[in-house]
Formats: C-alpha cells, sequence, structure tokens
C-alpha cells in the first residue's frame, strides 16, 4: 500500500478530552506502528516531539495522495491540478511520508467540502521553491478566501466551520503541528483572490 493508504484520517464525533479533539473511533486503526492513536497524538503534542523519517522524493508523496482524493474530485466534478517549477522527483525531503501525506490529504478534502457546491470547482497543488533547502506546497481553491472570524480560529483545536457530524481530518490544529514538527510552517492566505492554505518543508542536500 502507499503512504497515503496507510494513514488514516480521523473523523469528528466523540471527543478526547486531552486535546479537544473529536474522533470516530471505527475509522481509525487501533495501533499506528506499534503506537496508539492517543500515543501518537501526544507525542505530536510534545514540544520536543520529532517524527520518525525516512528520505523520499517529493514525487512519491504526490502520487501516492492521488488516489486517495480522486473519488470526492471526480463525484464532484472539480477540475485537480499539480504544478511545479522543479523536478520534483529529484526533490528530496526528510520526513514521516504517512503524516505529510495525510496532512495534504486534509487540506485537498477541506477544499473539497468548501467548493463542492460551487459553479466554478477547482483546487490546486503548486509545489515551489522558497530557497536553496526549502520547498513550498500551496493547496488553492476556487473559493474567495475565508471569513475573518473563522480565520483568527482556523488553526484552534476543536475548530470546525463544518455542520456536527460532518467535520472530518485531522483537524487544522493537529495538521499544523505535523508541519512544525518536520522544522516547517503551516498558515492560510489569500492567494491570487482565492482561498489558499501553504506549508513549507526543509530538503535534503
Amino acid at each position: 500500500k502507499s503512504y497515503a493508504e496507510r494513514g488514516f484520517i480521523i473523523n469528528v464525533n466523540s471527543q478526547l478530552k486531552r486535546f479537544e479533539i473529536h474522533f470516530d473511533h471505527t475509522k481509525v486503526p487501533s495501533m499506528i506502528r506499534g503506537e496508539t492513536t492517543v500515543e501518537w497524538l501526544k507525542n505530536i503534542e510534545r514540544s520536543d516531539h520529532t517524527p520518525e523519517t525516512k528520505v523520499i522524493s517529493l514525487a512519491e508523496i504526490i502520487r501516492d495522495v492521488n488516489p486517495v482524493i480522486q473519488m470526492k474530485i471526480k463525484e464532484y466534478d472539480i477540475k485537480y491540478s499539480v504544478s511545479f517549477d522543479l523536478n520534483i522527483d529529484e526533490v528530496r525531503v526528510d520526513v514521516n511520508p504517512i503524516q505529510i501525506s495525510q496532512v495534504l490529504i486534509n487540506l485537498i478534502n477541506n477544499s473539497i467540502y468548501e467548493i463542492k457546491e460551487f459553479k466554478h470547482k477547482w483546487i490546486k497543488v503548486i509545489i515551489s521553491k522558497n530557497t536553496f533547502d526549502t520547498i513550498s506546497i500551496r493547496v488553492q481553491d476556487s473559493g474567495n478566501g475565508i471569513n475573518k472570524e473563522i480565520e483568527e480560529m482556523l488553526f484552534e483545536p476543536l475548530f470546525t466551520s463544518k455542520p456536527q457530524g460532518e467535520g472530518t481530518g485531522l483537524g487544522l490544529s493537529i495538521c499544523r503541528k505535523i508541519i512544525e514538527s518536520h522544522k516547517g510552517q503551516l498558515s492560510y492566505e489569500l492567494f491570487q483572490e482565492h482561498t489558499s492554505f501553504v506549508f513549507s518543508l526543509p530538503t535534503t542536500l
């Protein structure tokens, strides 16, 4: 299986008080590399947490993610594209592939949810080089931005703009912690007048 397929989606349902995160435990594997879901999240929450990593090409992560999101993309007739200004087969990153795949899947799924009823529906994954040793991965969609009040709460634990029972994914607060544990950053911005989330990762020499 691909790294994305070996990952997991955490659905909003019952409250896990320690982290104030909602779970549908029926959809989360009981063990993750020998850890329970709670232990895995405790490790991410720790300020000194360093994920188990391996050096892998960025292209492999992108290829792994595509089959996972294609069903929803086709279901809602969304135009999906990946563009880059560098050779992603040659770009190597030292990451936990499952965690990075899940962050990317979560961002794309959020976009799908927000634009699925739009007349014009598209999602772009844009990969670019920031400096000689960092790259950025941007998930941009045809939405026209996020309400300022919601924007201020985006990365707070427990926050969701979705109706009860419809919130899915890791949650942006956990996504940010995962990226930060990889010495990167995750943020929201209005890019070319459209909704955009972007995260950075260091590359290996």
